[in-house]
């Protein structure tokens, strides 16, 4: 993914792996008394359910996958 993806795209602050340079820039679940659910940090790869992203990293993902731009087109496809 960071050959491919990540780094065609700009995508600094993209990971599947947590960095300790994200701790400011993590947005934590709340629960219904709007207390921090969670403050996990997977320190391991899980392409099911570890990316961590940034609004902006994302949106640039989305831009490249919906307009084709961006990435090589085998990775496109």
């Amino acid at each position: 993914m960071e050959q491919y993806v990540f780094a065609p795209l700009n995508m600094e602050n993209t990971s599947f792996i947590w960095q300790e340079s994200y701790s400011s820039l993590k947005v934590y679940s709340h629960n219904e008394l709007l207390e921090v659910a969670c403050r996990g940090k997977p320190l391991t790869a899980n392409a099911a359910n570890s990316l961590h992203t940034t609004a902006s990293d994302y949106a640039s993902f989305l831009i490249a996958v919906s307009k084709g731009k961006g990435l090589e087109r085998k990775t496109y496809k």
